[in-house]
């Protein structure tokens, strides 16, 4: 046998084997995509209608995708024994992912890793940033915090004293919030670099109620007798801003104090609506839960894309402020949502 036709049967053998690779692993077709819904548990923070919303969203992501949900909720808004003792209770066995909204994300960052040896973690509203959770949708609440401070300096553009109301100095969000909050006014209150002076802003207290709405108007009480010529109050958390509107209006004050606050709660819209609440701070809880059970059902069903990232892998969803003039076009929007129309 000649050296060339050597050559061509060689080259034709080779010919063949690239073929017969090519068919096997690139015209092979992929692995089909699990039937089994997706087993998926949302933990919430606490119960009210930002919580509903974020219900809503998640039953809508879970019934488009095939994932069967379980929603767990505290009793109590906002207690950290009560969450807790949810996620001890569940049988992971029996659960391909958890979207949780920490209440405590430094005491539940050890926790969170113990779960993501399990199941797939995702982290709603607030988040875990030094635990290993997989994903975290929320709003970048730093930012928010900047916005409202902006809001309040509109409220009261000739400054004057401020109090703000939490539930707690522990949840990520809040710390957010709150950080934003002091760094723009702290701005807002610096005269400029041509010496021009600034209406002067104080925060006479950062005040906690542990998500009770009594101990919240009680610590608006204390203040306001402590500092009768106080100008403007802050809610950072979505049930305080029509209880602190009311409060303001039982003292007479409505025209003397302005409120400031986040979400967009019925109540709240109500409020802003009578001119009570100057402005709030309007979330997409609903985004919040639909983006996070997508996600988390994308993770159960593509290992790949399940790579805890620490303190990184977050999607950030905007706010919206919203004033008076801003509430039928909002609640507009809101019934399309709802009706599908």
């Amino acid at each position: 046998m000649t050296a060339e036709r050597k050559l061509l049967i060689a080259t034709v053998l080779v010919a063949f084997g690239l073929v017969a690779w090519y068919r096997s692993h690139v015209l092979t077709p992929p692995d089909p995509v699990p039937t089994e819904p997706a087993r998926i548990v949302v933990v919430t923070a606490g119960t009210g209608p930002f919580w509903e919303a974020a219900i809503r969203g998640a039953e809508a992501a879970a019934a488009a995708l095939n994932a069967t949900l379980d929603v767990k909720s505290p009793e109590h808004n906002e207690s950290l024994e009560e969450q807790e003792s949810l996620l001890d209770n569940l049988d992971l066995s029996k659960v391909d992912g958890i979207a949780m909204s920490p209440l405590d994300g430094v005491k539940q960052a050890e926790k969170i890793d113990a779960l993501v040896e399990k199941v797939k973690v995702v982290t709603f509203d607030a988040d875990a940033p030094n635990s290993n959770r997989h994903s975290h949708v929320g709003t970048s609440n730093f930012s928010a915090g900047r916005v409202c401070a902006r809001l309040v300096g509109e409220a009261i553009p000739d400054g004057g004293k401020i109090a703000v109301f939490l539930a707690t100095s522990t949840k990520e969000n809040l710390l957010d919030r709150k950080g934003g909050l002091q760094e723009m006014i702290g701005r807002m209150a610096d005269d400029d670099e041509e010496g021009q002076n600034n209406p002067k802003y104080q925060i006479v207290e950062f005040s906690e109620d542990r998500g009770n709405l009594d101990v919240c108007v009680a610590n608006f009480q204390r203040i306001l007798a402590e500092e009768p010529d106080l100008r403007c109050v802050v809610g950072l958390n979505s049930y305080q801003g029509a209880a602190l509107a009311k409060a303001i209006a039982a003292e007479g004050k409505t025209d003397a104090i302005r409120v400031v606050c986040f979400d967009a709660n019925e109540e709240t819209l109500a409020e802003v609506e009578k001119g009570t609440i100057y402005a709030t701070i309007a979330q997409d809880p609903y985004k919040f839960g639909h983006e996070a059970i997508s996600i988390l059902v994308s993770m159960c069903r593509d290992d790949s894309l399940a790579v805890p990232i620490v303190g990184r892998g977050s999607t950030y969803l905007g706010v919206e402020p919203l004033k008076k003039e801003d509430v039928a076009e909002f609640r507009t929007r809101l019934q399309t949502r709802q009706t599908g129309s």
